[in-house]
């Protein structure tokens, strides 16, 4: 049996093509981060852009420099107003973990001497409190500079002066070049590129818009729950909680829980925690009954175990871009099978 292997310039072509995406992919990490990051913030700044066009008639440039601006004064005073707010939030929730660990153990051996059994921490409880309080300022100074490290890599990783021009280009020319594509594509492969093009945008206005927009409306209410509550340290709990709710379920779990727990070591009653689990339960409802609704609509018709796998994986082939592409890309893979599968149907 002979095998015939059809070898042309556009196979060729394609394979190369192939292999430069996968070594880009997997060598260039920081490029893809950078890109990503900056591909996400212009598409959540376009529509603004696009208001402008229309409401006064201003030139796309125009538009993109008043836009561009704008942003970055709100992300300047944020960090202005904000960050002392939130370091002092976390300097109450790290300096109170003595107490909070303290109780805690008081109330395991409260619960075994209740069952018959006798348990002593009184040890550990010494050394770990006495180590806490004794190097608490130590730890807070070491936590706030690796936090700061942290930061200062971020920072690099992203080029802090690269993401602001790739921001400024994206809005700018990307859809103009995006539809030359397009147009060289259907011309020359026939393929519906329109169609495509149009899904992956409605992917992209739903889970970066919408999904970015719904996690930080939670991020503020689960915060404000807790500290209207009276929570120390609270308001990072619900922070945490709501930029951790792109993750099905997880963010609600884990600030609820989280919420709960400090609300009891702290108010030592239940009362506390009642209050804790209803301010979550109106935000769940609210998310479920008009966030979600009005800023994602249908959902991207992926499973919750498919998007937790795609986060997982992205987060670890590509980092921080991984994360952020991981859900569109798997959500574009569904579209374009089921539009095969559908042509061979038909």
């Amino acid at each position: 049996m002979n095998i015939k292997f059809d070898i042309n310039v556009k196979t060729l072509i394609a394979i190369l093509l192939m292999l430069i995406v996968i070594i880009f992919m997997i060598k260039l990490q920081s490029i893809i981060t950078i890109f990503s990051v900056s591909f996400l913030i212009s598409y959540i700044l376009i529509p603004f852009v696009h208001f402008l066009e229309i409401r006064f008639k201003f030139s796309r440039l125009f538009s993109v420099m008043v836009i561009f601006a704008t942003f970055f004064i709100i992300m300047a005073g944020f960090l202005i107003f904000l960050l002392p707010f939130l370091y002092y939030e976390v300097w109450k929730l790290i300096s109170n973990i003595p107490a909070y660990l303290s109780i805690f153990m008081a109330k395991i051996e409260d619960v075994a001497n209740h069952f018959g059994y006798t348990l002593d921490f009184s040890f550990l409880k010494e050394f770990l409190i006495s180590k806490l309080n004794d190097n608490s300022g130590v730890f807070i100074k070491k936590s706030l500079a690796a936090a700061g490290n942290i930061l200062d890599y971020i920072s690099s990783l992203l080029g802090l002066m690269i993401v602001p021009i790739l921001v400024f280009y994206f809005l700018k020319d990307f859809e103009v070049v995006l539809g030359n594509l397009i147009k060289i594509l259907k011309s020359n492969t026939g393929i519906d590129f329109d169609y495509y093009n149009e899904q992956f945008n409605s992917i992209l206005k739903k889970y970066f818009r919408g999904q970015l927009l719904v996690c930080f409306a939670l991020s503020i209410m689960y915060g404000l729950v807790n500290f209207l509550i009276g929570i120390k340290g609270g308001f990072i709990i619900g922070l945490l909680a709501g930029f951790l709710s792109f993750i099905p379920y997880l963010g609600f779990i884990a600030g609820i829980v989280t919420s709960v727990i400090f609300a009891y070591l702290q108010f030592l009653d239940i009362l506390h925690p009642i209050f804790v689990i209803a301010g979550f339960g109106i935000v769940q409802v609210i998310e479920s009954y008009i966030l979600t609704p009005k800023l994602i609509g249908e959902s991207l018709g992926l499973h919750p175990t498919v998007v937790i796998f795609s986060l997982l994986a992205g987060a670890y082939l590509l980092g921080i871009g991984g994360m952020i592409i991981s859900i569109p890309v798997a959500a574009f893979i569904k579209i374009v099978g089921m539009r095969l599968t559908d042509s061979k149907l038909g």
